[in-house]
């Protein structure tokens, strides 16, 4: 199974527009007791912000900032 995701964010306050791509392969053997997946999110290791303020006029400007890049592998047992 191959399933992907892509999300775009048009610009807003401290952000400009940004795209996000995540996608997950996954592995299942005929037998379907078990499987295997690989994942990305944020595959383009886009850097925006999720919140935060900005006070321009006291030279202030704080936010959170986006998970970067991550990549993984799940195994799954069914017992």
């Amino acid at each position: 199974m191959v399933r992907t995701d892509a999300r775009f964010q048009a610009s807003v306050a401290a952000n400009d527009a940004y795209g996000l791509l995540s996608g997950r392969i996954t592995y299942t053997p005929a037998a379907d007791n078990w499987d295997v997946a690989i994942f990305g999110t944020n595959l383009t290791d886009q850097w925006y912000r999720l919140g935060g303020f900005s006070a321009v006029l006291a030279g202030l400007d704080q936010g959170v900032v986006a998970r970067p890049r991550e990549i993984g592998v799940t195994v799954r047992l069914r017992l």
